[in-house]
């Protein structure tokens, strides 16, 4: 049995969530030599979804040449969206602004839902050097 949520709690909320959230799945091309080429492709059903983001920790980690620093951040988006994966990208931007180059990709390294189904939590990381 679902617990009684009113029909327009979502829509109530949407003040906690000031960015907007587009995801995207890795579509593997051949470029014009047959070599395999990464192009990321807007996944269906989900473009400008209302998120949070927060950053959780950052890490050093030791490069071939140089240290860069690991940055891990929790989006959290409002509604439930079971089809978001593992490797997936998620292209935050301000949902208030007027800038045009406002927009962070991160790596989706883990999904996780409430228990009511109302929300999608994505831990993800982006690296910065």
């Amino acid at each position: 049995m679902q617990p009684f949520q009113h029909p327009q709690f979502n829509q109530h909320l949407a003040r906690f969530y000031p960015h907007l959230c587009t995801i995207k799945e890795r579509k593997e091309e051949q470029d014009e030599w047959g070599e395999p080429k990464d192009t990321w492709e807007t996944k269906d059903d989900h473009e400008d979804i209302q998120a949070a983001r927060g950053q959780t920790n950052s890490a050093p980690q030791d490069g071939q040449q140089e240290e860069y620093t690991r940055f891990h951040y929790s989006i959290i988006l409002n509604g439930y969206y079971p089809d978001i994966e593992e490797g997936m990208k998620a292209e935050i931007t301000e949902a208030n602004s007027n800038e045009e180059n406002n927009t962070e990709e991160y790596i989706i390294k883990a999904v996780d839902h409430d228990l009511l189904n109302n929300r999608t939590r994505l831990i993800s990381e982006v690296v910065r050097r």
